[in-house]
This record gives C-alpha cells, sequence and structure tokens, in this order.
C-alpha cells in the first residue's frame, strides 16, 4: 500500500472528477465532428480518439490508485463527497471552474496526442 500525502490525493480528486468528464465532453465533439460534413474528418476523428484512449487508461490508472490509497469519491447533486482515512470533506466547483479545468485537461491531452506522433 502506498502512503500518499494531502497534495497528491487532492490530485488524485482532481483527476477523480475531472478525467471523466473531459473524455465525455471529447466523445461529444467526437460525434459532432462525425456528423459535420468535412472534406477530412480522419485527421481530427484520429486525435480524438488518441486522446480519449488516453484518458480512458489514465482513468483506469487512477482508479487503481484510488483503491489502493483508501480513496472514495461519492458524487452529490452539486458536489463531491471525499473519503479518506476517515475524514469527509465536500468539494464543490464552479460551473466555469469545471469548464476552464476540462479546458485545461483537453488541451493537455490533445498535446500529448501530437507530441507522440
Amino acid at each position: 500500500m502506498s502512503i500518499l500525502h494531502e497534495e497528491q490525493i487532492q490530485q488524485l480528486v482532481h483527476q477523480f472528477i475531472f478525467l471523466p468528464l473531459t473524455r465525455t465532453v471529447l466523445e461529444r465533439d467526437r460525434q459532432k465532428i462525425e456528423q459535420a460534413r468535412l472534406k477530412i474528418p480522419f485527421p481530427y476523428m484520429q486525435m480524438i480518439d488518441a486522446a480519449i484512449a488516453k484518458i480512458t487508461l489514465d482513468l483506469r490508472n487512477l482508479r487503481r490508485e484510488a483503491r489502493r490509497s483508501g480513496l472514495t469519491i461519492y458524487k452529490e447533486e452539486q458536489s463531491y463527497l471525499v473519503v479518506w482515512r476517515g475524514y469527509r470533506s465536500e468539494v464543490r466547483y464552479t460551473p466555469d471552474a469545471m469548464r476552464r479545468h476540462v479546458t485545461d485537461m483537453m488541451s493537455d491531452y490533445l498535446k500529448r496526442t501530437l507530441i507522440q506522433k
């Protein structure tokens, strides 16, 4: 069992919340590109597919690490309940902050797919 510090737990919580949202946004954008009548949609879809695959892999590893560290996150109506080592805390984000975080993650993952090629 790995021992994680509070900053690492905060980073895990952040990723646990925003990676699924980022993947959902990319999947919806991919559908819109697919439906658009672009002359050459393949490069865009390929880049988005690569980002979605990387996010899925990172989510799998993130869930494994959360399980190992005893971290549990519950989605509530307007917030997230974080339980770690018997402590409970509530995490809330404004819609603008959520949009900004998702946009940042999308940019990071799309840049990574460009760099890998």
